[in-house]
This record gives structure tokens, C-alpha cells and sequence, in this order.
């Protein structure tokens, strides 16, 4: 906890380093940011255009929406 986030450009009490990976449900060899406040399939930071706390909730659901599509075609492929 307390890492930096690149969407505020400071430390953030909800950014964390972690190394599993949602897609496969496996831990991976590289590090990834993952935001606390996000709900949904996939935390990482990396995924979001900005801060979650400064997205609207319309931008919020698509932003879900968007990564349930990716997960399940993730696992529909079979990885």
C-alpha cells in the first residue's frame, strides 16, 4: 500500500504493487500497480484512462463493463 500512482502523480493510500495476474488467476513474474478503490475483474491501474475517485459513474460502468468483456473472452479463449 502506499505506492505511486501515475494518475495523481503522488503516493496513493489505495495503490499497492502485486504480481498476480487476474486474467490467468497465476502470479507472474511482472509487478504491477493496482488501485483498492476500483471494483470489477481488473484492478490494475494501468487499464484506467484516470483516478477512479475522479471518474464519473457512467465512466465507471463502462470501464467495468468493458474489462468483464475482456476477462470472459480471455477465458473463453482457453488461456
Amino acid at each position: 500500500m502506499f505506492e505511486s500512482c501515475k494518475h495523481i502523480d503522488r503516493i496513493c493510500a489505495h495503490a499497492s504493487k502485486s504480481k498476480y495476474n487476474s486474467l490467468t488467476g497465476k502470479l507472474d513474474g511482472s509487478e504491477k500497480i493496482l488501485c483498492g478503490l476500483m471494483s470489477g475483474y481488473n484492478c490494475e491501474a494501468d487499464n484506467l484512462e484516470v483516478c477512479w475517485i475522479n471518474m464519473s459513474v457512467s465512466k465507471r460502468n463502462t470501464h467495468k463493463k468493458k474489462m468483464k468483456i475482456k476477462y470472459d473472452s480471455y477465458k473463453l479463449a482457453g488461456r
